[in-house]
């Protein structure tokens, strides 16, 4: 169906989620990420020196440079041979009958890797999509909250996972060519980097920086309501207020279930959780900038999704048996 690991690969991951750990602090602890580090990393992916991150461009090869670096740092593991997976652009185009040849273009997703403590090999996935839109009309779309936030965010709980190992398997993946079509997403999850029936669910983080919308919202859980009760107990104690919603169960709202990566997770059947704020005056706009970011609301909102991913990782074989039974 999907492109395997070999057998040796396998036991190479399985021998690695026997890892120990030591116990992990509550995310409200200081040290479980650095603030300044998820700052520095929007304000780098977001200048106006990157153009915008459009896919296959020298642009995106810098963004890709500064994700990677911070992976290494951080200790992540590679997985298939690096930590760029590249892809056909063209695979996933909607070309009209009788169009010309394809563009000989590529996108490049960035995976990296952390063994869990137990002996299976149920996998939770963490993403993020680092492009942006590019130039339009000279104009450089830089994409603070969209999405170079959503990276920076990945890249915290995944800062926090290296020191205080996970219970589970846990790839981080910083998606390329998602504006326009979700295409590293799709790619992904055509071709995985592991065994496709290890993957149990999706993290997505996308647009977390911005507060006048009135908090961050969990969409996912009218789809897999074994995530609901999770979204429910991290609620009351969050830092920044969480919301259950967008995602089809209420008529009076629209549905993000097909407006980021996590669409692609979906279209399989495994459970996702998506966190973002709602749209503001300069989503997709020229004025997505670093400057109108608001850090306390950003760093809140941050420390709540690392609450996420910790109640993810913890229940995570209880959502592997509610994928399998439904």
């Amino acid at each position: 169906m999907k492109q395997v690991l070999g057998a040796a690969f396998g036991l190479v991951l399985a021998g690695l989620a026997l890892a120990g750990c030591a116990s992990a602090p509550a995310p409200s602890d200081p040290e479980s990420f650095s603030r300044q580090a998820v700052l520095d990393m929007t304000r780098e992916l977001s200048r106006d020196s990157l153009f915008g991150r459009a896919p296959d461009t020298d642009s995106s090869r810098r963004a890709q440079e500064l994700i990677v670096s911070r992976m290494r740092a951080i200790g992540l593991e590679t997985v298939g041979g690096g930590y760029r997976h590249i892809f056909d652009l063209s695979d996933f185009a909607n070309r009209p009958e009788g169009a010309g040849p394809a563009e000989d273009k590529t996108g490049t997703n960035l995976v990296g890797y952390l063994p869990g403590r137990s002996d299976d090999m149920a996998t939770l996935v963490i993403t993020a999509h680092y492009d942006h839109v590019g130039v339009r009309e000279g104009q450089i779309y830089n994409g603070a909250d969209d999405n170079a936030s959503g990276v920076a965010t990945m890249l915290a709980v995944a800062e926090y996972f290296a020191a205080h190992p996970p219970r589970h398997n846990i790839l981080f993946v910083a998606f390329d060519a998602e504006e326009g079509g979700f295409k590293g997403s799709l790619a992904f999850v055509k071709r995985p980097p592991i065994p496709d029936h290890w993957i149990v669910a999706n993290l997505n983080f996308d647009m977390m920086s911005r507060g006048e919308t009135g908090g961050l919202w969990a969409s996912g859980t009218h789809h897999w309501p074994v995530l609901a009760p999770l979204i429910e107990k991290i609620a009351p104690d969050a830092p920044i207020g969480l919301h259950m919603g967008y995602d089809g169960g209420d008529p009076d709202q629209d549905d993000w279930t097909n407006q980021s990566d996590h669409y692609a997770f979906f279209r399989e059947g495994i459970p996702h959780l998506y966190l973002g704020v709602e749209d503001h005056p300069d989503y997709h706009k020229p004025t997505d900038d670093f400057a109108n970011i608001q850090p306390d609301v950003f760093l809140a909102a941050v420390e709540t999704a690392l609450m996420v991913a910790i109640a993810m990782d913890r229940e995570l074989e209880e959502i592997a048996e509610y994928r399998a039974v439904d």
